[in-house]
């Protein structure tokens, strides 16, 4: 998780990933992350907020590297922008190994790292 600055007059807020580190039928290596921000002023849900979720990877025993990016915001993932945080899914094809993956945003915000086996 990160909490960062957001795109809207007051808006901050935290973004996350959860994800499947398995392959998705005949890709190997593969990661699909579903990207959460909660946007907020002042603690309450805001639909014009918004923020680009960027995700930076390296795979540790390839060397391997590469990022990709998702749009969270502008009422995107739920029609009730109160009730959930916004979503956009993310797949990457890192290779099999330990990948180490940082999620980062188009604010000012605080990187978070984590590391995975990816099969």
């Amino acid at each position: 998780m990160t909490s960062t600055g957001a795109d809207g007059i007051g808006c901050a807020g935290d973004v996350w990933a959860t994800g499947n580190v398995y392959p998705d039928g005949d890709v190997p290596g593969t990661v699909d992350l579903q990207l959460k921000g909660w946007l907020k002023v002042f603690g309450i849900p805001a639909p014009w907020c918004s923020v680009t979720a960027v995700v930076d990877w390296r795979n540790l025993d390839t060397g391997a590297s590469g990022s990709g990016s998702v749009f969270l915001g502008g009422g995107k993932g739920t029609p009730f922008f109160w009730t959930a945080p916004q979503n956009g899914n993310l797949r990457l094809v890192t290779g099999r190994g330990q990948v180490a993956f940082t999620i980062n945003t188009n604010f000012p915000h605080t990187p978070s790292e984590t590391t995975f086996t990816v099969y």
